[in-house]
């Protein structure tokens, strides 16, 4: 028979095991807890180093791209003024070659004006006459011929003034031939002076250009 002192002995040694085991799982857990809590802390720390390293990262890149930007900015707007300068030089050069060809043309153009105001005085004497000779076929025919010629030197007038102004920048669709007879009505005094003939062959059709005209003020300047 099993003696009580041998059960005894058992049951405590199983309940020592049981002890043991239990420490022993216990132990375990805290292990791994305590292994997850550090785990979980050194994930943190890290996502905090990426987080600020990323925000510094940005804010310098984002410090970058403003200070590129504003000098992008800084040098369109001094192409602008470039630009700006540049046309106004070119407006102003325009300006004094349209003065200076005037003033070449001076004579050509006291000619173009005297000449019909001559004209016009005598036609308007000879009007007077046939009017006090009751002759009025012969006076209308007179006062048309005054007609005639005050409408040609308003014509002069208006291509002069037409020449001398500034001329715009804003893109017109202007006709070809009637550039080119602008301008041999402007120059035709000393087109006639040098005894030159001008010789034009154009198609049937009007050409057409998109440009300023301070584009073609350059091209008979030239």
């Amino acid at each position: 028979m099993i003696s009580a002192q041998w059960i005894a002995a058992l049951m405590a040694g199983g309940l020592y095991g049981m002890v043991a085991l239990g420490a022993g799982i216990g132990w375990q857990r805290l292990r791994l807890r305590r292994e997850r809590e550090a785990f979980a802390d050194r994930e943190r720390n890290t996502l905090a180093r990426v987080r600020d390293e990323l925000e510094v990262s940005v804010e310098r890149r984002t410090r970058d791209l403003v200070a590129s930007n504003q000098r992008l900015s800084d040098e369109i707007e001094e192409r602008r003024r470039a630009e700006a300068n540049l046309r106004q030089t070119q407006d102003e050069l325009i300006q004094a070659a349209k003065l200076a060809v005037l003033g070449q043309l001076a004579a050509g153009i006291n000619h173009e004006l005297n000449q019909p105001l001559a004209a016009i005085r005598a036609y308007a004497e000879n009007a007077r006459r046939f009017m006090a000779l009751a002759r009025h076929e012969k006076a209308d025919a007179n006062l048309e011929q005054i007609v005639e010629l005050t409408e040609r030197m308003a014509d002069i007038s208006a291509q002069l003034r037409q020449f001398s102004r500034k001329s715009s920048e804003r893109q017109e669709t202007i006709s070809v031939q009637a550039c080119i007879d602008y301008a041999l009505r402007l120059f035709q005094s000393r087109i006639r002076e040098g005894n030159i003939t001008i010789i034009q062959n154009w198609p049937d059709e009007t050409l057409w250009v998109k440009a300023t005209w301070s584009a073609w003020n350059r091209s008979w300047l030239i």
